[in-house]
């Protein structure tokens, strides 16, 4: 689990990055702490500080916004920051593919047939359904192509 590196600063250098994300976007319209532009602006307000931020930093600052929320309105550190606490999350995520794979068996069969007519008893054999492809055995198998047709983050739980 890998904790934000924000856990380690100050709370004064805390707030004045989280100020200058304030200023940059109004947090009133992010979501969540996934949001897109909450995230961009995170970005452009740790520039200043040499600062690439992970989505456990982007998490924490927007915690930070909310559980101070009245300082971050009055502008200014009056007490110490509430910090957030680093959960761990376990989730299932079911995807729904249409694949086009190749797969190669191999099959085996005892004949009296001659070699050099033996493809045509086979595909005879095949055609007429007394041979079936999966009675042998999958030695390689190579995917051509997908397409998700829809996936679902379901089963969330806090570990």
């Amino acid at each position: 689990m890998e904790a934000s590196i924000f856990e380690k600063m100050s709370d004064r250098v805390i707030f004045t990055i989280a100020k200058e994300v304030i200023t940059e976007f109004d947090i009133e319209y992010a979501e969540n702490a996934g949001d897109y532009m909450f995230y961009e602006a995170v970005v452009d307000a740790c520039k200043m500080y040499s600062i690439d931020p992970s989505i456990q930093d982007t998490d924490f600052l927007y915690n930070i916004i909310k559980l101070n929320k009245p300082m971050f309105e009055e502008g200014s550190l009056t007490s110490k920051l509430e910090r957030p606490t680093l959960k761990n999350y376990e989730y299932e995520w079911s995807v729904t593919f249409k694949k086009i794979v190749n797969e190669y068996w191999r099959n085996t069969i005892p004949l009296y047939t001659d070699k050099s007519e033996i493809e045509g008893v086979l595909y005879n054999l095949r055609r007429e359904g007394t041979l079936d492809v999966f009675d042998g055995e999958m030695f390689d198998e190579e995917t051509r192509d997908s397409e998700i047709f829809d996936d679902e983050i379901e089963n969330v739980r806090e570990i």
